[in-house]
């Protein structure tokens, strides 16, 4: 978060509890002979709108509102097999600077898993002239689909500027409490990232989409304990948003996930 702005994007795009009205009017998850759990995804994919919070050490962070968007799509290649690009973009207000990446996931498919790979990159102020901190990153990841949770691990290698190369591992749950409200948690590490040698993060985030509606609303909180140099310096955040998805009428947020479900860029930079 701190370091690049991609981290503050948080992308796994979570969100806010529903209330009981709209529990209640909540279909249940397709049978898993539903077309809507193909091994071969319909095109479909969704946009994210968010603004967030950092702090340093407990204390918030004077002008770091930060907004994100993002963007995924997924595509059938052939049987089995998927295409999902996603992209996203971070303004840090308060001094003018936009982080930018995007990643490719081509993996393979069935009704109870998914694994693949991943390959991708950004930059700072990718557009202008004094651009900077570029990486780019390849690994592998994968996916478990359970009646009511999911379980993804991925594990990538980043080569970024001034030889800052460092490994990432991840570990994320989903816990669904009907088909459209998702609790997710999140545990990840990097090897050495800006000067902070085995890195850790801890990521949480509720999100609920509306029944009978494309749009999902969400809030996440991240902690990023580290010491750089040997100094303290945790870092956390908050975000909320909004998500417009692109699926089938009778979609549900876990239907949805199952046909994109790997976001990265959370992940490659804190």
């Amino acid at each position: 978060m701190k370091h690049r702005g991609l981290g503050v994007a948080a992308l796994v795009l979570l969100a806010s509890p529903a209330c009981a009205a709209d529990l209640a009017a909540s279909a249940a998850p397709p049978p898993r002979g539903s077309p809507l759990y193909s091994p071969t995804s319909i095109v479909t994919g969704d946009i994210s709108l968010g603004i967030g919070w950092t702090g340093t050490n407990s204390n918030l962070d004077n002008d770091s509102a930060t907004g994100h968007v993002a963007g995924r799509v997924n595509f059938g290649l052939w049987p089995g097999w998927n295409e999902e690009l996603e992209g996203a973009g971070v303004w840090a207000f308060s001094g003018g600077r936009f982080d930018g990446g995007g990643f490719t996931h081509t993996y393979y498919k069935t009704q109870s898993f998914a694994a693949g790979v991943l390959l991708g990159g950004g930059e700072e102020n990718p557009f202008q002239t004094n651009r900077s901190n570029g990486f780019v990153t390849t690994g592998l990841e994968g996916v478990i689909f359970l009646p009511s949770s999911s379980f993804v691990g991925q594990a990538d290698y980043t080569w970024g500027n001034n030889s800052m190369n460092y490994w990432t591992l991840a570990a994320e749950a989903r816990y669904y409490f009907e088909p459209n409200t998702k609790l997710t948690g999140e545990v990840a590490w990097n090897s050495n990232h800006a000067g902070a040698t085995n890195e850790w993060m801890l990521y949480g985030a509720l999100e609920h989409r509306w029944s009978g509606t494309p749009w999902s609303t969400w809030v996440s909180a991240d902690w990023r304990p580290a010491k750089v140099n040997g100094v303290n310096d945790d870092t956390w955040g908050i975000m909320v948003g909004v998500r417009y998805l692109f699926d089938q009428p009778n979609g549900t947020l876990q239907s949805h996930d199952y046909e994109v479900p790997f976001s990265q860029l959370k992940d490659t930079v804190f």
